[in-house]
């Protein structure tokens, strides 16, 4: 590693990783909380004060095929494809946030 470290000194990759590896996403958290909060407003035509209690089947909007539209916008905002599992498992506005740290996108 010693003659690694010779030849490329110190360089600074952080930009990079942001841009093109791993947490791209994490860098904007502003921007990526409104793409998060419009995609649940814009699938379900609901105002901002009901999102941090939304739950699955809890408004007459959010059934099997809302929850299919819910995941297109958000795969579409940030530029992802969610595994099946996690497409289940996405039950609430709360329980998003927390399964779309996998994909390396902070809400």
């Amino acid at each position: 590693m010693g003659k690694l470290y010779e030849l490329m000194g110190e360089i600074d990759f952080s930009y990079e990783i942001q841009k093109n590896g791993k947490n791209r996403n994490m860098a904007n958290n502003n921007s990526n909380i409104k793409k998060y909060k419009n995609a649940f407003i814009e699938s379900f035509e609901i105002t901002e004060d009901l999102l941090e209690t939304l739950e699955y089947q809890s408004i007459i909007n959010w059934d099997s095929v809302g929850h299919m539209v819910l995941i297109a916008a958000l795969e579409d905002g940030f530029d992802i494809m969610m595994e099946m599992d996690d497409i289940i498992d996405f039950s609430s506005f709360k329980k998003g946030k927390e399964l779309l740290i996998k994909y390396d996108i902070i809400v």
